[in-house]
């Protein structure tokens, strides 16, 4: 809740003492609950969360856009040029624990995709080695099977003969 002589940083109005308000834990300047576009839902969080000498935990839209992105020519291209202002430092922990959250499920995913791969190319060995084995065991049975036709074309010649 405002104290007497704030007023709305969006609309401009006057926020009243007993009206739903909250101010920026970043620029301090306050906004109505309507101008803040949150939910009800989420204002009702915010407005219970435990707050430090009574400021609440909430960034505006203005605030929340404050980090910068600068493309790198880095092979990895994650370079991130932000401020070490608490704002920042809050924002990329939400980032991660986002990350971190909605990423667990593919690389469970890409783990088992990686298991199986491995197994998969384990197999392939394994039949790789058996088809050398078995090519090397059907030319020796053609050389057999070559030498007794040889055989017993000779036999036959000689007994007609």
């Amino acid at each position: 809740m405002a104290s007497k002589g704030y007023k709305c940083a969006s609309c401009s109005k006057q926020i009243r003492e007993n009206s739903s308000s909250l101010s920026c834990v970043n620029c301090k300047n306050w906004f109505h609950k309507k101008c803040s576009d949150l939910s009800d839902e989420k204002f009702k969080k915010i407005a219970a969360a435990p707050k430090k000498k009574g400021q609440t935990n909430w960034r505006c839209s203005g605030c929340l856009s404050e980090v910068s992105i600068v493309e790198s020519d880095d092979e990895d291209g994650m370079d991130v040029d932000v401020s070490s202002s608490p704002t920042n430092e809050i924002f990329l922990l939400q980032m991660k624990q986002l990350f971190e959250k909605y990423l667990a499920p593919f690389r469970e995913k890409v783990d088992k995709i990686e298991s199986n791969i491995a197994s998969i190319k384990s197999e392939l060995s394994k039949n790789t080695e058996q088809n050398k084995i078995n090519t090397e065991n059907y030319r020796k049975l053609e050389k057999r099977v070559k030498i007794a036709e040889e055989g017993s074309s000779d036999r036959t010649t000689k007994s007609a003969s």
